[in-house]
């Protein structure tokens, strides 16, 4: 019996992500589709892909949370453009790990080393900054994945409060819930 040895890194997961989404139902057998990117710091390269969401426009949006930015490719692999990146200014980001499309078309990306989600329009212009970072009710901390329920609420998992916290799509804080500990909730 051969045996295969598979280095698995971010992109990795993204690509078998991908192949798993041309998987039939009940099928034991993965096709790989298309690969997006490559390892590097340029335009359609990452350091480290953190999560990803596919918009309104018909393309995946791809965090990188080393090179500080939001890659967006059309589905065949091609690379349309990205937003963040280091800095000062309102669209910047830090460390972008999460990833969400609300109903309007709205981006929103968690900061994981400053606590802020940012809001962008589907056309990757920066709208809103909210939460920040912290312990305290309506601020994150160590966020890396959150997904919009269909009651149009973000729920946003945090690492570091060990609680989901929850904001509406203008990012307004709602409630949070779960804590630290062995008991149920």
């Amino acid at each position: 019996m051969a045996k295969y040895v598979v280095r698995r890194t971010p992109l990795f997961y993204l690509l078998i992500i991908f192949g798993c989404i041309s998987c039939s139902s009940g099928s034991d057998n993965a096709q790989l589709i298309n690969i997006i990117g490559s390892e590097g710091n340029g335009d359609g390269e990452f350091k480290y892909v953190e999560d990803f969401a596919f918009d309104y426009n018909g393309h995946v949006l791809i965090t990188d949370a080393l090179n500080s930015t939001v890659q967006v490719f059309k589905l065949n692999g091609e690379f349309v453009t990205s937003f963040g990146g280091k800095g000062e200014g309102d669209g910047n980001l830090n460390k972008p790990e999460g990833i969400a499309i609300d109903s309007k078309g709205n981006i929103h990306v968690a900061d994981y080393l400053s606590g802020y989600i940012k809001k962008y329009s589907s056309q990757y212009n920066h709208l809103l900054t909210y939460s920040g970072y912290g312990e305290k009710e309506g601020l994150t901390l160590e966020t890396e994945f959150m997904t919009f329920h269909p009651n149009g609420y973000l729920y946003v998992p945090e690492a570091g409060n060990d609680r989901i916290s929850v904001f509406n799509m203008e990012g307004e804080f709602k409630f949070s819930f779960a804590k630290t500990g062995s008991a149920n909730g």
